[in-house]
């Protein structure tokens, strides 16, 4: 390129002027800064001077949503010949981010439940000395849970996610069924109180 200010046009869904720096030979090899780029086709222009670009694109690039890319231009001044080449850094979203909505729903509205359920259980069945300590382990329980997801994480060395996500339903299920073994056999305080004063 003749200017090191010269612009690269994208042109597609809307327009980007992109500025080449960090030129280590000059006019012959640079770099832009990262641009974030609406989703869709571009047609790329390269400069004829500092304001003006050619008609006719050196090629197209399609980039899409949660996509990144590196764009190479490959000019031959001998052969006046210009092209593009196209590296995927990172693979665009495969799958639409509504349809992680139901997901969400559920689990939100699961947390709630557990969560208020667990606080009001915790409260009520604890005894009035105990009630602050009782909820403080309530929310510990919580955070030892959240430092088990961690420990697993960083030495589990599980390659795919489906297997992954079936390690730890296995483990929600244990849980489940030590949580209903617990439940089955738990005196609630109502039942305590009527137990004393039957003796």
């Amino acid at each position: 390129m003749e200017s090191e200010n010269a612009s690269i046009l994208f042109r597609g869904p809307e327009k980007y002027f992109l500025f080449p720096d960090n030129i280590t030979r000059p006019s012959r090899v640079g770099s832009t800064e990262y641009c974030v780029m609406k989703p869709g086709v571009y047609n790329i222009y390269l400069p004829i001077n500092e304001t003006d670009h050619q008609e006719n694109p050196i090629g197209a690039a399609e980039f899409k949503d949660g996509g990144s890319y590196v764009v190479a231009i490959h000019q031959n001044s001998a052969h006046n010949i210009s092209k593009i080449t196209i590296f995927v850094t990172v693979l665009h979203n495969s799958v639409h981010m509504l349809y992680q909505l139901p997901q969400i729903i559920v689990l939100t509205a699961g947390e709630i439940m557990f969560e208020v359920t667990g606080l009001d259980f915790s409260y009520c069945e604890s005894p009035e000395s105990l009630k602050s300590m009782v909820q403080g382990m309530w929310f510990f329980t919580n955070g030892i849970g959240n430092a088990f997801f961690i420990i697993i994480e960083g030495i589990s060395s599980i390659k795919k996610r489906s297997h992954e996500f079936f390690m730890y339903a296995v483990i929600m299920t244990i849980s489940m069924l030590l949580f209903a073994i617990l439940g089955h056999y738990f005196t609630y305080v109502d039942d305590r109180m009527e137990e004393k004063q039957v003796e």
